[in-house]
């Protein structure tokens, strides 16, 4: 009877680990290029001479890494829904004029972390409490130069 248990319960946690393992999926699009690597994703935009590369840690956050200067309003990024991330890094980036906006593009409503690393700040920056608003869960925010 207890063998019975063991495989019964080994059948539930590999059930449990490809259901949640599933949740995600890396897709090219005709914008951006997806190729996973070992334990995240990435996606190179645009496809030809990439400006950003956005890293995907499923179940943790994103990562986005601007490799030339880019006007976020202009650039192109992946169309997917990462809703369960709780952290969003920028590293060499220009600021988002509205990074709110692009919290919500990227589908993320359980964020609590923000990082900036080496980001570019314009002059007289100032960061204001209704650029959280709709960010219900946010805790942290940590600016590294």
């Amino acid at each position: 009877m207890e063998f019975h248990v063991y495989i019964i319960s080994i059948i539930f946690w590999c059930t449990i680990y490809k259901v949640t393992a599933n949740e995600f999926h890396c897709q090219s699009s005709e914008t951006c290029l997806c190729t996973t690597i070992r334990t995240y994703y990435e996606y190179q935009c645009p496809l030809e001479e990439s400006n950003i590369v956005v890293k995907v840690y499923p179940n943790y956050g994103i990562n986005i890494q601007c490799l030339n200067d880019i006007d976020w309003e202009k650039q192109e990024l992946p169309q997917v829904n990462f809703g369960n991330a709780e952290a969003f890094m920028f590293r060499t980036c220009p600021l988002p004029h509205n990074i709110s906006k692009l919290i919500h593009h990227f589908g993320m409503n359980k964020l609590k972390e923000l990082q900036f690393d080496f980001t570019k700040f314009p002059e007289n920056f100032t960061l204001t409490s209704d650029v959280f608003l709709r960010i219900a869960l946010f805790r942290k925010i940590d600016f590294e130069q």
